[in-house]
């Protein structure tokens, strides 16, 4: 039996995964003083997520090229690791994030949902 499953379901979880099913897997979920990604980091990530390759991209990889585009050490960022996952797989599961790029209609800039405060 499998008795992992602690905080899944718990009330105010720190876990906020803004819709997109699956994909949260509690591996790495060590309470390492995460931190809410800083509304500056969004538009770099947002950045290097539109120029990655969407199919080999790992959420480690876009935290590495935000650590260097920002000129922080290595590691620099992993107090986002999971503010960063969660971004990540919202930007990914936005059909208008991908849509963007191809067509450039003037969509409505409404603000991005700001991730829950923990």
């Amino acid at each position: 039996g499998e008795s992992a499953v602690l905080h899944e379901t718990g009330g105010g979880g720190v876990l906020h995964e803004r819709g997109g099913g699956g994909g949260d897997d509690p591996m790495d979920a060590e309470p390492t003083s995460q931190q809410p990604l800083p509304e500056a980091y969004e538009s770099k990530v947002k950045a290097i997520v539109a120029a990655g390759d969407k199919t080999a991209m790992t959420v480690k990889g876009i935290r590495r090229q935000l650590e260097a585009d920002l000129g922080l050490a290595k590691g620099g960022c992993d107090v986002y690791k999971d503010a960063l996952k969660a971004y990540v797989a919202a930007l990914l599961s936005e059909p208008d994030a991908a849509a963007d790029a191809m067509d450039a209609e003037p969509a409505a800039a409404e603000p991005e949902p700001a991730a829950a405060p923990a």
